[in-house]
């Protein structure tokens, strides 16, 4: 058995853990074995958000996605149920379907399987053959919950329900009425040279709206007035209080969700329920931000929107809201890039973010680190 091998330092380890206003050290953000140990201690052992029921609506319709050496795809069975099962056959090993992150449809058989010495499987991963029809031989199936249409998968299959630990986002985003939205569009994505911690960070604060948004949303919402809640469950909740006339801030044609209350548009807030699940909404609409960490030094930022199903019609308008997203992605994702080549200096070691106004990075930074510490306590050194 190899013997496990530290990734940080006991007092780098107790610099993060014991004071919020100290950052993780340089290396965790472009080493391997820091990356490796998030997989297995933090993605794989809690919940991850992999894709939205919407997605995948009627019998045989499927998503595939690639995580980490799995090579998985969420599909609707023929008896309603929604599953994240392994798609290599198990009889040859190949992939039962051509790419990942792909929708799709399946008739009566899972996968593309034409040109394939593989076994068929039915569309809830048994194989179509009396002989070989057991659980052996079916595909293996993750653990998988349905929170108001957003599917997560636990990998290890030992995480406590995720549902109790989401109370604050569910109540935060109640006049939301999340399960009447509907995806209005495909996803935007950014495929990004940067490790996943520096944007999701990046995401939990709003401190760098002084540079990074002084002319977007620093105007709106300024750095000084925003702040987080303390952890009382799994959410990090950044609230964003807005300090002008809310139609003066926005030039916004589609109108808030009539539901919303005055004291749901007098903010934008930021969900971050850990490790990675990010829901922002956004007055008019709900934006689910599927932040996939790829590599130490990449990750794929996919932005869904989500609005009432009557604005779909309004194709001008959608396009307008998903272009002012991007926009204010594109400032995000150039401050992301640049922070995480300034990391690889051999100069820096661990800095310091604002106690206050960058709250939501330790509460984040704290997480990573007890996670991994509490799955391969080895990993931490002396």
């Amino acid at each position: 058995m190899t013997a496990t091998h530290p990734i940080i330092g006991r007092e780098e380890f107790d610099r993060v853990v014991a004071d919020p206003a100290r950052t993780l050290p340089g290396h965790a953000y472009h080493s391997s074995a820091f990356f490796d140990a998030e997989v297995e201690h933090l993605f794989k052992a809690q919940w991850f958000p992999v894709a939205h029921e919407q997605m995948v609506p009627t019998a045989g319709d499927f998503y595939t996605l690639d995580l980490w050496g799995l090579k998985l795809v969420i599909v609707r069975g023929d008896d309603g149920d929604i599953r994240a099962l392994d798609r290599r056959c198990l009889q040859t090993g190949r992939d039962l379907f051509f790419n990942p992150f792909t929708q799709g449809h399946c008739d009566t058989v899972l996968g593309n399987v034409l040109g394939h010495r593989s076994w068929k499987y039915d569309l809830q991963g048994r194989v179509i053959d009396p002989d070989l029809a057991t659980e052996e031989h079916a595909l293996p199936r993750y653990a998988l919950e349905n929170w108001q249409g957003f599917l997560l998968i636990n990998i290890d299959g030992k995480a406590k329900p995720y549902e109790p630990e989401l109370a604050t986002m569910a109540a935060g985003l109640k006049n939301y009425r999340i399960n009447e939205l509907t995806l209005v569009r495909e996803p935007v994505v950014f495929d990004m040279e940067a490790n996943w911690k520096l944007v999701a960070e990046n995401y939990i604060e709003a401190y760098h709206h002084l540079a990074t948004h002084r002319n977007t949303f620093e105007k709106v919402s300024p750095a000084r007035s925003t702040f987080t809640d303390d952890l009382t469950d799994k959410v990090i909740s950044l609230n964003m209080p807005i300090e002008v006339d809310f139609e003066q801030a926005f030039d916004w044609t589609l109108p808030p969700i009539a539901s919303l209350e005055e004291a749901d548009r007098g903010t934008f807030n930021a969900y971050l329920a850990l490790p990675l699940f990010l829901l922002t909404p956004l007055h008019n609409s709900l934006a689910w931000l599927h932040l996939i960490p790829v590599s130490a030094e990449r990750s794929f930022w996919m932005i869904y929107i989500l609005a009432p199903a009557e604005y779909l019609e309004r194709e001008e308008d959608v396009r307008k809201l998903v272009d002012s997203g991007i926009e204010i992605h594109n400032e995000d994702m150039d401050a992301c890039i640049g922070n995480h080549k300034g990391f690889r200096s051999r100069f820096f070691e661990q800095g310091y973010v604002h106690p206050d106004l960058e709250k939501g990075v330790s509460l984040l930074d704290r997480h990573v680190l007890e996670a991994i510490a509490k799955g391969d306590p080895a990993l931490v050194g002396n």
